[in-house]
């Protein structure tokens, strides 16, 4: 799914851009690499413009990531309720980036939904809902820092990018990939890193501000998932593990200390899905992964009220931990014959 302009168009955004006097830019709710770097990567460029730029999240984001250039300046909505809502209320365009669904957004959605502005979505998850002015998409590339970066160069505003916009764009490309590990089969995704390289972005310094960032404490769940709560079915080539409220708090959980966790059974050889479940308050999140022709995304969406992309999506349920669990597992079973032949 593809959705671009015609020169023409972008001329015209360009121009909205330029007669704008507020912008906001908005993210998806517990916002990972892709969505802070290209939100604060767009923060950047567009600030050059000499415009109220505003960053704004849902809620607050991991702390590996309060490195990039600006990220002290969000606005993190749900500690800054009526600051957010005054901001989205006057702004002129609203650059919606890294989601496909206002609902994304959580109560920050509501705002988003209500105001007058142009609203610009840049993205690279299937199916955009009807929302927004103009779309720019395209699920076939590696992240949406990826398409921002496109975005940028097709109106106009490559002029814009320095040092600081690129280390946020290449930072969502890395991590939307896992150091270019996957959804990166493109030429053009090795490209544009290239095209940012040349900002003279430091690749090792983005590397270890992230991936050699973690807190003892996360090492210390990630080994006990794995060896405690990891269950790996072979017959239906699947791994799934879960995580209850007070195992999360005797490991002095915090915000974005499991990412990247569902990633590892997929490690294991013959596993095509793999699974984690996690208690939240009055819900279970579920986080799904896999390789091969397995679509999680129609998975997540006909069971979790989710989606996302075909190799990683996610979703929710409202029920008590061990329901949830009970109830994945048998649909997992539903799956036996697509698994089994998951190329």
């Amino acid at each position: 799914m593809k959705f671009f302009y015609t020169e023409l168009i972008l001329n015209e955004l360009k121009q909205q851009i330029i007669n704008a006097a507020q912008i906001s830019i908005v993210t998806h709710v517990n916002p990972d690499g892709d969505a802070l770097g290209s939100s604060l990567g767009m923060y950047l460029v567009l600030s050059k413009y000499n415009k109220n730029v505003n960053v704004l999240t849902p809620n607050k984001f991991p702390h590996y990531y309060q490195w990039l250039p600006k990220s002290s300046e969000v606005i993190v909505f749900e500690d800054n309720r009526e600051t957010g809502k005054n901001v989205i209320e006057n702004s002129d365009l609203v650059f919606c980036l890294d989601f496909n669904s206002l609902s994304r957004l959580s109560a920050l959605g509501q705002f988003v939904q209500n105001s007058k502005a142009t609203k610009i979505l840049i993205d690279h998850h299937p199916m955009p809902e009807n929302a927004f002015q103009y779309i720019f998409s395209d699920i076939a590339v590696s992240s949406t820092c990826e398409l921002a970066m496109q975005f940028c160069k097709h109106a106009g505003l490559s002029e814009a990018i320095d040092k600081e916009a690129a280390e946020c764009f290449f930072t969502g490309i890395m991590t939307d990939t896992g150091m270019f590990n996957f959804n990166c089969s493109s030429p053009t995704t090795f490209l544009i890193a290239a095209e940012l390289l040349a900002y003279n972005v430091d690749k090792e310094k983005i590397t270890r501000n992230i991936f050699d960032n973690y807190s003892e404490q996360r090492l210390r769940l990630l080994g006990y998932v794995l060896n405690e709560k990891m269950i790996v079915n072979h017959q239906l080539k699947a791994a799934y593990f879960s995580l209850s409220k007070e195992e999360m708090e005797r490991f002095d959980y915090q915000i974005g200390d499991s990412e990247g966790f569902v990633n590892f059974p997929l490690s294991i050889k013959g596993i095509v899905f793999s699974t984690f479940i996690m208690e939240k308050d009055d819900k279970v999140k579920f986080s799904f992964r896999s390789r091969g022709s397995f679509d999680v995304n129609l998975f997540a969406r006909k069971y979790y009220n989710g989606g996302g992309h075909k190799n990683a999506a996610g979703g929710k349920i409202y029920k008590q931990l061990n329901e949830a669990v009970a109830d994945f597992e048998k649909y997992l079973k539903e799956y036996e014959n697509d698994l089994a032949n998951s190329l």
